[in-house]
This record gives structure tokens, C-alpha cells and sequence, in this order.
């Protein structure tokens, strides 16, 4: 299941957590409130070829804040309101590379932005 596979990759530290979409809505949702493109991965998830995960504030479990794309073992994607890049929200991207070596996950910065740099 879903829950088994992915809740070894829960985690908190400092003022922020990860936790991960229990159905597809939640996914969706995600996307509305944060204004970007999560909901179109629902059909990879259900394929196993990519996992989502959201971050939020330890005091906001609930409320959307960033939404985490994991693929083979590598951090590919990382996404806040509109787009907004990890490194733009103080403390995002620190906590993002605690949490990878953390669960040994590789870390690597949007690719979207490393085309454009």
C-alpha cells in the first residue's frame, strides 16, 4: 500500500515536516491551493512512477506549502505557491537537505532551474 511504502519517509525538524497524500484527492487539492501542476501526476503515483510528498510548517500541518516530487531516489522537484523555488523561502532548502541525508535521498535542485542558470 501506499501508506507502507511511503511512511518511512515521514519527518520533522526544526519548523517544518514531510508527509505524503493518502488518496489522490489530497493531490489535487494540493495543486488548486498552491497553483501549480501536482494534480497531473496523480496517474504516475498510481503507476509507481514518481511519489509526491508535501512539506508544511510543523504549526500548519494541513495547509499546503510545498509539494515534493521523489523519482528514483532523487529530490526532482520542489514547489511552493505558484511555482516558487525551495530556495526562495528561508529555511526550505536547509531542511530539504537534512531530510534527504536523513533517508538517504539525493538532493538535486529543480531542473527546471538548473536550465536556466
Amino acid at each position: 500500500s501506499y501508506e507502507k511504502d511511503w511512511q518511512p519517509f515521514e519527518f520533522s525538524h526544526n519548523e517544518f515536516l514531510i508527509t505524503y497524500p493518502k488518496n489522490a484527492e489530497e493531490v489535487f487539492e494540493e495543486g488548486k491551493k498552491l497553483k501549480h501542476c501536482v494534480g497531473s501526476f496523480v496517474s504516475k503515483i498510481a503507476k509507481g512512477e514518481t511519489n509526491i510528498f508535501f512539506l508544511r510548517k510543523i504549526k500548519e500541518p494541513e495547509k499546503p506549502f510545498f509539494t515534493v516530487e521523489l523519482k528514483d531516489g532523487t529530490i526532482r522537484q520542489v514547489h511552493g505557491f505558484a511555482n516558487k523555488n525551495a530556495e526562495e523561502e528561508n529555511g526550505v532548502e536547509e531542511f530539504l537537505k537534512i531530510w534527504a541525508k536523513n533517508k538517504k535521498i539525493k538532493y538535486q535542485k529543480n531542473k527546471a532551474k538548473q536550465l536556466l542558470a
